[in-house]
């Protein structure tokens, strides 16, 4: 430490990580960033990257969720999931961050699709999802407070993993799966969406 040129001076003015432990964050932090809501009338092509106007650099969560968006079947689960809402008579919107969000007469639809490459990924895109839903429900409170978290899954889960169901339920999110061109439910909060069919 010496030869570091750090003195015991130094050391005694630094907080020791027990104080920064019970030392709460000042709040608000920051405010949280934010994309405008774009109404579509279908799903662009590719990952439908607006770019920012406020020359912000695009973060690491929001370019890993934009790479996952441009795959083809998570293009093609929203893409049914979103012919489903215009069917039963409602409107679409998405930004950088959210991938569908919906209303469908007075209710409003928080959406975030899911692509499943494999059986053994069904339970890590579930948590990714469940975290998603989380962070832009709290992200976009002021525009889209109040509306019903939806997962939505290119396909059905496994039997074998089939419990995931049973997470999301217990998280109050809606749980569907893009069979054919249609919606399914896939747990009980999904049962009565206005955009899907029975299984």
């Amino acid at each position: 430490m010496s030869a570091a040129g750090v003195t015991q001076h130094d050391l005694d003015t630094m907080p020791s990580t027990e104080t920064v432990a019970v030392s709460p964050y000042p709040l608000p932090l920051v405010a949280a960033p934010t994309d405008a809501l774009r109404e579509i009338a279908e799903i662009p092509p590719g990952a439908g990257y607006v770019p920012r106007t406020d020359n912000s650099i695009v973060n690491v969560y929001e370019s890993a969720a934009l790479q996952e968006r441009a795959r083809r079947d998570h293009q093609e689960t929203l893409r049914i999931v979103q012919r489903a809402v215009l069917r039963a008579g409602g409107t679409t919107w998405y930004n950088n961050n959210i991938d569908l969000f919906a209303a469908v007469g007075n209710e409003r639809f928080l959406i975030e699709a899911k692509s499943v490459g494999s059986p053994t990924s069904v339970i890590d895109r579930a948590r990714y999802g469940i975290g998603q839903l989380a962070d832009y429900a709290y992200r976009y409170e002021s525009q889209i407070g109040g509306s019903r978290r939806v997962l939505a899954f290119a396909r059905a889960p496994e039997h074998e993993n089939a419990w995931v169901s049973g997470i999301l339920e217990n998280e109050r999110i809606a749980f569907i799966a893009a069979f054919g061109d249609r919606v399914v439910p896939l747990n009980g909060r999904a049962a009565d969406l206005p955009f899907v069919e029975p299984s």
